[in-house]
């Protein structure tokens, strides 16, 4: 087939972009592609498109805080968060303290990993 067609369709992606185009749209390509590295070569594509999506992902979140401490959001809609939340927001007073304030993915893996460690010694 010629190379140059629209409908032609590579056995390798190009780049990351395009194999996570690939999982999105064509998901027959991704397995052609599959059949097609050995055991080695698909745990190392698996590791290096686990990487960038979780890249990907921290970086939505902490845009989402930016936005979030930009805006000032919890200041027009205090009463849908906790209480606690809502006074340390209040006493939170430039931008940079409302970004880090906003930040509350640490203490939520803090607590998940102290609930896993529990559970994990208990059995």
């Amino acid at each position: 087939m010629d190379t140059h067609s629209p409908y032609y369709k590579p056995e390798k992606p190009k780049h990351s972009w395009q194999l996570l185009q690939w999982v999105i749209y064509e998901p027959w390509l991704v397995s052609r592609y599959e059949d097609s590295l050995t055991k080695k070569e698909q745990i190392f594509a698996f590791l290096k498109a686990y990487v960038r999506f979780s890249l990907i992902m921290v970086g939505v979140f902490l845009l989402g805080n930016l936005l979030l401490a930009a805006t000032d959001l919890p200041t027009f809609i205090l009463s849908e968060y906790e209480s606690d939340f809502q006074t340390g927001w209040l006493l939170q007073l430039s931008f940079a303290d409302k970004y880090l304030y906003s930040d509350w993915l640490e203490d939520w893996l803090s607590d998940w990993l102290e609930d896993w460690l529990e559970d994990w010694l208990e059995d």
